[in-house]
């Protein structure tokens, strides 16, 4: 799956011609693309990861194969920084945005994890760039579970392949 997502993903990063993007760090259970982020690194395009900041907000920092990371306190995988951009410093300034999820429906629609983090980035009213979540094959499925704070995703990126809502 790692060498596939990792194809998958540098495909849509050099279709969207992406100088920055912004990536998650992968925890245990999620699409493993830290190669991909390598790689990406190599190749000279800057990566920002999100780092929590309160049970609101997030910054985003710059990653780098060799920062030290941390488990947040939610136990997801960070850069031991201190300081980071704001969402509304960073996002407009993308090309291109990764997100994690637990599923994505047929129509874009995103199962995060239940705290809200890159729905509140998402709809903070500030432009930003194609946003895609990044799953494993079988957490692409015909529909999720949706409130009104969710907010769509442009594309899903799997194993198997990349599909555009």
């Amino acid at each position: 799956a790692q060498e596939q997502l990792t194809l998958e993903l540098l495909t849509l990063v050099a279709s969207h011609g992406a100088r920055r993007i912004a990536a998650f760090l992968p925890s245990d259970t999620e699409p493993p693309i830290s190669e991909f982020l390598e790689l990406t690194h190599d190749q000279g395009v800057e990566i920002l990861v999100p780092r929590v900041v309160d049970e609101s907000s997030m910054t985003w920092v710059l990653y780098h194969p060799d920062h030290d990371q941390v488990r947040s306190r939610l136990g997801v995988p960070e850069i031991a920084a201190t300081t980071g951009m704001t969402t509304e410093d960073a996002l407009p300034r993308l090309d291109l945005l990764l997100v994690p999820a637990a599923a994505v429906d047929s129509r874009g629609m995103r199962l995060g994890w239940g705290k809200g983090y890159y729905d509140r980035a998402l709809s903070s009213g500030e432009a930003h760039p194609p946003v895609y979540a990044v799953v494993f094959d079988d957490e692409l499925v015909d529909e999720v579970p949706t409130e009104s704070h969710d907010q769509p995703v442009d594309g899903v990126v799997t194993p198997s392949g990349t599909r555009v809502f």
